[in-house]
């Protein structure tokens, strides 16, 4: 049984990184791609906040 699952595990991890890799990309790009959602909307709180 362990014989079976050791091979699997760096793929394991490797799909890991990846899908975490592509989801952090595709919400950056949907954060600058509309102003309404994410990373637009955290700056212009901070914005008014300053004031």
């Amino acid at each position: 049984m362990a014989n079976m699952i050791e091979p699997l595990v760096p793929i394991a991890v490797l799909a890991a990184i990846l899908s975490a890799l592509v989801g952090f990309a595709i919400g950056r790009a949907n954060a600058f791609a509309s102003p309404h959602c994410g990373f637009r909307r955290i700056t212009t709180r901070g914005r008014n906040a300053e004031r």
